[in-house]
């Protein structure tokens, strides 16, 4: 995936780590992370 999408990862760094975790989490609970961050 790395090698698959550099300008992704140059411009997004913090977004790459977080796919990388969601990855084997699954879908279900991204809706929950994203509005946890909105509000910090």
């Amino acid at each position: 995936i790395r090698s698959e999408r550099p300008a992704f990862e140059l411009h997004y760094p913090h977004m790459v780590e977080r796919m990388r975790a969601e990855a084997h989490v699954g879908r279900t609970h991204h809706a929950e992370l994203e509005t946890a961050d909105r509000s910090s």
